[in-house]
């Protein structure tokens, strides 16, 4: 008769359900029976002394000190495991939609506010326009309403006339760097739009210059 007194195994013991989520010291067995419970698989730590879990198709949160045992079987272990994967996954698939469809509808009221704020900054430029209200009045109106300032702006058309001379005789080079390359320098005209000019170059004859 053996009177030596037995040991009890951690690796298959009882534990605090905490030990079992993936950064305690039992996370190599996520899958557990709960003491008088069913079957689940520890996923994370909630919340303070929260853990939460995966049991079927449900994600639920647990205290962290509740009883639980490791599940030896192998087989049943790893279609718990393999339930509780597709579980997460198809509930992160869904919460993702959600906050899509959530920023989508939020994008869209965005546009529709930006839209109104639009119109209604217009309507108040084409009733100045009208000399119905004055230039005060609108610049107040703008600001109260923290609405993009009125800047009247003209478009200037002009024509330019010259010549420049290139040291080369093919007129087709010659053609194609006028053409893409010639531009002006507006950085002393007051008031000057960044990116407003418009300009198209064409070159309307030759004339050979004597050395």
């Amino acid at each position: 008769m053996n009177d030596e007194p037995t040991t009890h195994d951690p690796r298959t013991g009882p534990r605090r359900l905490t030990e079992f989520a993936p950064d305690g010291p039992a996370a190599a067995t996520p899958a557990v029976t709960l003491s008088g419970g069913p079957d689940v698989v520890v996923l994370r730590r909630a919340e303070t002394a929260m853990v939460e879990v995966c049991q079927g198709h449900q994600i639920l949160t647990l205290v962290d000190d509740a009883e639980a045992t490791p599940i030896t079987d192998p087989a049943h272990r790893d279609d718990l495991i393999r339930r509780a994967l597709r579980t997460v996954a198809v509930q992160r698939y869904a919460a993702t939609q959600q906050v899509l469809q959530a920023r989508g509808e939020r994008d869209r009221q965005q546009d529709a506010h930006a839209a109104v704020l639009r119109d209604i900054r217009c309507y108040a430029i084409d009733r100045h326009l009208d000399n119905e209200i004055c230039r005060e009045g609108l610049d107040t109106f703008l600001e109260r309403f923290n609405l993009d300032p009125y800047q009247p702006r003209l478009r200037v058309r002009f024509r330019i006339i010259g010549s420049i001379e290139v040291d080369t005789e093919d007129r087709s080079a010659a053609e194609h760097q006028v053409d893409n390359y010639l531009g002006l320098d507006l950085s002393s005209v007051d008031n000057a739009v960044d990116d407003s000019e418009e300009i198209q170059v064409s070159v309307t004859g030759f004339e050979q210059v004597r050395d």
